[in-house]
């Protein structure tokens, strides 16, 4: 059985790869305690597949819809080369 990213991957700035992984294993756990594995799969499968279509949706949506200007795209890029140069200088601290 596939679940969580693997089963309804979206994009990382959502930040829902591990949630949905966390969810699909409890409600998974859940339909496993509570009935047979032919009628666990097909009950996991209903009570998941809004949420997770749902979630691919608005990825789907982050993934088409254009920058709102450039200055948000330089804002992103000044945000960037700052993460980039604490990165930098993290690996450059002796050991």
């Amino acid at each position: 059985m596939v679940i969580g990213d693997a089963a309804h991957a979206v994009v990382q700035h959502l930040s829902q790869g591990g949630s949905q992984a966390l969810e699909d294993a409890v409600v998974l756990a859940e339909e496993l305690t509570e009935r047979p594995l032919a009628e666990a799969l097909p009950a996991f499968m209903n009570r998941r597949f809004d949420r997770a279509r749902h979630l691919q949706r608005v990825s789907v949506s982050e993934m088409t819809s254009p920058p709102s200007g450039a200055a948000d795209l330089e804002n992103l890029r000044a945000e960037f080369a700052q993460e980039m140069a604490a990165v930098r200088a993290y690996l450059d601290q002796p050991v």
